[in-house]
Protein backbone atom coordinates (compact mmCIF):
# COMPACT_ATOMS: atom_id res chain seq x y z
CA UNK A 1 0.00 0.00 0.00
CA UNK A 2 1.09 3.42 -0.61
CA UNK A 3 0.58 6.01 2.01
CA UNK A 4 -0.82 9.61 2.77
CA UNK A 5 0.90 12.20 4.55
CA UNK A 6 -1.15 15.49 5.37
CA UNK A 7 0.73 17.45 2.30
CA UNK A 8 -1.71 14.78 0.31
CA UNK A 9 -4.61 16.35 1.58
CA UNK A 10 -5.45 19.12 -1.01
CA UNK A 11 -5.30 16.31 -4.08
CA UNK A 12 -7.33 13.74 -2.16
CA UNK A 13 -9.74 16.82 -1.66
CA UNK A 14 -9.83 18.06 -5.33
CA UNK A 15 -8.47 15.09 -7.51
CA UNK A 16 -11.34 12.38 -7.73
CA UNK A 17 -9.01 10.13 -9.07
CA UNK A 18 -8.24 6.81 -8.12
CA UNK A 19 -7.14 6.19 -4.51
CA UNK A 20 -7.37 2.49 -4.31
CA UNK A 21 -4.96 0.30 -2.02
CA UNK A 22 -3.62 3.57 -0.91
CA UNK A 23 -2.80 3.58 3.39
CA UNK A 24 -4.88 6.95 5.26
CA UNK A 25 -4.62 4.56 8.63
CA UNK A 26 -4.67 7.02 10.88
CA UNK A 27 -5.26 10.10 9.28
CA UNK A 28 -7.42 13.18 10.08
CA UNK A 29 -9.60 13.51 7.11
CA UNK A 30 -12.66 15.14 8.88
CA UNK A 31 -14.75 16.86 6.56
CA UNK A 32 -13.08 16.31 3.71
CA UNK A 33 -15.54 15.66 0.09
CA UNK A 34 -14.54 12.22 -1.21
CA UNK A 35 -17.71 11.72 -3.12
CA UNK A 36 -17.76 9.72 -6.82
CA UNK A 37 -13.83 8.26 -5.56
CA UNK A 38 -12.63 5.35 -6.26
CA UNK A 39 -11.43 3.20 -2.55
CA UNK A 40 -11.24 0.14 -3.74
CA UNK A 41 -8.89 -2.36 -1.07
CA UNK A 42 -7.94 1.46 0.66
CA UNK A 43 -6.88 0.87 4.40
CA UNK A 44 -8.28 3.65 6.62
CA UNK A 45 -7.77 2.32 9.76
CA UNK A 46 -8.25 4.64 13.06
CA UNK A 47 -8.35 7.54 11.04
CA UNK A 48 -10.78 10.36 11.44
CA UNK A 49 -13.22 10.70 8.46
CA UNK A 50 -16.30 12.70 10.52
CA UNK A 51 -18.49 14.69 8.39
CA UNK A 52 -16.67 13.02 4.98
CA UNK A 53 -18.83 12.54 1.93
CA UNK A 54 -18.28 9.38 0.13
CA UNK A 55 -21.53 9.77 -1.77
CA UNK A 56 -21.49 7.44 -4.64
CA UNK A 57 -17.95 6.36 -4.17
CA UNK A 58 -16.72 3.02 -4.75
CA UNK A 59 -15.14 1.57 -1.76
CA UNK A 60 -15.36 -2.21 -1.95
CA UNK A 61 -13.03 -3.88 0.48
CA UNK A 62 -12.17 -0.89 2.36
CA UNK A 63 -10.63 -1.29 5.69
CA UNK A 64 -12.50 1.55 8.20
CA UNK A 65 -11.44 -0.66 11.35
CA UNK A 66 -12.19 1.75 14.49
CA UNK A 67 -12.45 4.47 12.05
CA UNK A 68 -14.31 7.15 13.25
CA UNK A 69 -16.85 8.26 10.48
CA UNK A 70 -19.76 9.79 12.68
CA UNK A 71 -22.03 11.94 10.25
CA UNK A 72 -20.19 10.72 7.44
CA UNK A 73 -22.35 10.69 4.10
CA UNK A 74 -22.03 7.23 2.01
CA UNK A 75 -25.50 7.51 0.04
CA UNK A 76 -25.31 5.82 -3.14
CA UNK A 77 -21.98 4.17 -2.10
CA UNK A 78 -20.93 0.76 -2.94
CA UNK A 79 -19.05 -0.58 0.27
CA UNK A 80 -19.00 -4.10 -0.59
CA UNK A 81 -17.41 -6.90 1.63
CA UNK A 82 -15.80 -3.50 3.35
CA UNK A 83 -14.27 -3.97 6.67
CA UNK A 84 -16.18 -1.93 9.34
CA UNK A 85 -15.35 -3.35 12.45
CA UNK A 86 -15.52 -1.39 15.55
CA UNK A 87 -15.83 2.00 13.66
CA UNK A 88 -17.97 4.96 15.34
CA UNK A 89 -21.18 5.42 12.30
CA UNK A 90 -23.61 7.14 14.64
CA UNK A 91 -25.54 9.81 12.44
CA UNK A 92 -23.89 8.10 9.33
CA UNK A 93 -25.91 8.61 5.87
CA UNK A 94 -26.21 4.82 4.19
CA UNK A 95 -29.29 5.95 2.07
CA UNK A 96 -29.18 3.73 -1.01
CA UNK A 97 -25.74 2.46 -0.37
CA UNK A 98 -24.79 -1.18 -0.76
CA UNK A 99 -23.34 -2.53 1.97
CA UNK A 100 -23.12 -6.40 0.46
CA UNK A 101 -20.87 -8.58 3.29
CA UNK A 102 -20.06 -5.92 4.91
CA UNK A 103 -18.70 -6.41 8.43
CA UNK A 104 -20.30 -3.94 10.21
CA UNK A 105 -19.88 -5.93 13.86
CA UNK A 106 -19.15 -3.92 17.42
CA UNK A 107 -19.99 -1.01 14.99
CA UNK A 108 -21.54 1.74 16.89
CA UNK A 109 -24.79 2.25 14.12
CA UNK A 110 -26.84 4.66 16.76
CA UNK A 111 -29.23 7.12 15.04
CA UNK A 112 -27.41 6.06 11.40
CA UNK A 113 -29.68 5.91 7.94
CA UNK A 114 -29.75 2.89 6.47
CA UNK A 115 -32.82 3.52 4.38
CA UNK A 116 -33.12 1.27 1.04
CA UNK A 117 -29.37 0.35 1.71
CA UNK A 118 -28.51 -3.32 0.66
CA UNK A 119 -27.32 -5.43 4.01
CA UNK A 120 -26.92 -8.82 2.45
CA UNK A 121 -25.28 -11.05 4.04
CA UNK A 122 -23.92 -8.30 6.31
CA UNK A 123 -22.10 -8.92 9.75
CA UNK A 124 -23.96 -7.20 12.55
CA UNK A 125 -22.93 -9.13 15.12
CA UNK A 126 -23.05 -6.68 18.32
CA UNK A 127 -23.30 -3.82 16.92
CA UNK A 128 -25.45 -0.91 18.35
CA UNK A 129 -28.46 -0.09 16.18
CA UNK A 130 -30.13 2.29 18.58
CA UNK A 131 -32.20 4.81 16.88
CA UNK A 132 -30.97 3.51 13.34
CA UNK A 133 -33.71 3.89 10.43
CA UNK A 134 -33.41 0.63 8.26
CA UNK A 135 -36.49 1.63 6.12
CA UNK A 136 -36.88 -0.74 2.86
CA UNK A 137 -33.66 -1.70 4.02
CA UNK A 138 -32.82 -4.83 2.14
CA UNK A 139 -32.39 -7.79 5.07
CA UNK A 140 -30.74 -11.20 4.35
CA UNK A 141 -28.44 -12.95 6.15
CA UNK A 142 -27.28 -12.91 10.32
CA UNK A 143 -27.53 -10.29 11.65
CA UNK A 144 -27.15 -10.64 15.48
CA UNK A 145 -25.74 -12.75 17.49
CA UNK A 146 -29.23 -12.81 19.62
CA UNK A 147 -31.49 -12.29 16.03
CA UNK A 148 -32.90 -9.59 17.44
CA UNK A 149 -31.89 -6.43 17.22
CA UNK A 150 -31.23 -2.89 19.62
CA UNK A 151 -34.64 -1.60 21.14
CA UNK A 152 -35.17 1.67 19.20
CA UNK A 153 -33.92 0.61 15.72
CA UNK A 154 -36.60 1.27 12.96
CA UNK A 155 -37.27 -1.55 10.95
CA UNK A 156 -40.13 -0.04 8.79
CA UNK A 157 -40.95 -1.95 5.58
CA UNK A 158 -37.31 -4.04 5.30
CA UNK A 159 -36.84 -7.17 3.79
CA UNK A 160 -35.76 -9.71 6.24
Amino acid sequence: MTEIDKNDLPMLQESKKNLSSKNLSHANLDGIDFSFGNFISTNFKEASLKNANFTSAKLDSADFTKTDLSCTNFSSAKLFKTILFQANLSEANFTESDLMGANLSAANLSNANLSRCSLIEANLIDSNLTGATLKEAKLVGRFTREGYFSRGANLTRCIL
